[in-house]
C-alpha cells in the first residue's frame, strides 16, 4: 500500500512540475456524499470490520493544469456511524450447578473527521468521464464517545434462565490519533455543473494514539461514498 501511495504522489507531482496552472479558469463548488465508513483492526493477518451509514458535506475548488487534467483540492466534514455486535457462549460449572451463559454485545460510537484531500482528476470524452487520485489527509473533529450494551442471559442445567442488561458509556476520544492519511481513488461523470461519482478513502496511517496503541495491532479508517459535486 505504501508503495501505491508513493506512486500516485509521484505521478502528481510529476504532472505538476509541467503543468501550467491557469488560475483564471479557477472554479468553486459543493460537495455531498452519502455510503458505509468502516474501522478495521488487522492482527496476525486477521481482518475485523466495524462499519456503519456516513456522510459527509463539503466545499471543492479546481482549476486546469494540463491539458485534460484538473487538479482538485476538497475540505470535507464526514461523519461515520460506527457499530458492531458480537455473541459469546461459555459453560460454568458442572452437572445441576452448571449453567450456560450467553453475552450479546453491541457498541455503537461515532467518528467524526475533516477530509482534506487534494486529487488529480484527468477528464475522458469531451470532459464527460473522469478518473481522480490523491493523497488525502485526515483531522480528528469532536468527541468519539462509545456506547455498549451488554445482555448476559444465564440458563442453568436445572432450569429456568435469567437475563441482565449492562450498558456502559465512555469517552474514549483520547484512544484515536488526531490525523490520519488515506489514499483518496474515484471515478464519475460531469453534467454540466454538476458531477456525480465514486469515491474510495483508503485509510492508510494507524489512527490509536500512540499512548493507547496494541502492539501487534493495526487500525484504519476507510469509507466508501456516492457523491455529487456542483459547481457554482
Amino acid at each position: 500500500m505504501k508503495k501505491s501511495v508513493l506512486t500516485i504522489l509521484l505521478a502528481l507531482c510529476t504532472v505538476l512540475a509541467f503543468a501550467q496552472p491557469d488560475f483564471s479558469n479557477l472554479k468553486y463548488g459543493l460537495r455531498g456524499g452519502i455510503g458505509i465508513g468502516s474501522v478495521d483492526t488487522h492482527h496476525d493477518g486477521d481482518l475485523n470490520t466495524m462499519g456503519g451509514f456516513a456522510y459527509s458535506l463539503g466545499v471543492i475548488a479546481e482549476m486546469p493544469v494540463w491539458k485534460a487534467v484538473r487538479l482538485t483540492a476538497e475540505v470535507n466534514f464526514e461523519r461515520s456511524s460506527i457499530s458492531d455486535e458480537s455473541k459469546t457462549m461459555h459453560m460454568e460449572g458442572t452437572g445441576l450447578a452448571g449453567a450456560t451463559i450467553f453475552t450479546k454485545t453491541k457498541t455503537k460510537f461515532p467518528i467524526t473527521y475533516i477530509h482534506i484531500p487534494v486529487l488529480a482528476r484527468l477528464c475522458f470524452a469531451k470532459d464527460i468521464f473522469y478518473v481522480e487520485a490523491g493523497p488525502q489527509l485526515g483531522i480528528l473533529a469532536g468527541k468519539v464517545e462509545t456506547h455498549t450494551e451488554a445482555e448476559v442471559t444465564t440458563k442453568p442445567n436445572a432450569g429456568g434462565s435469567s437475563t441482565a442488561t449492562k450498558i456502559t458509556d465512555s469517552d474514549d476520544t483520547d484512544h484515536f490519533s488526531k490525523g490520519q492519511f488515506a489514499l483518496a481513488l474515484g471515478w464519475g461523470f460531469n453534467f454540466g455543473h454538476y458531477s456525480a461519482g465514486i469515491r474510495f478513502g483508503i485509510g492508510i496511517g494507524d489512527i490509536q494514539a500512540k499512548d493507547y496503541a496494541i502492539d501487534g495491532y493495526r487500525v484504519n479508517h476507510t469509507d466508501f461514498q456516492v457523491g455529487l459535486r456542483y459547481w457554482f
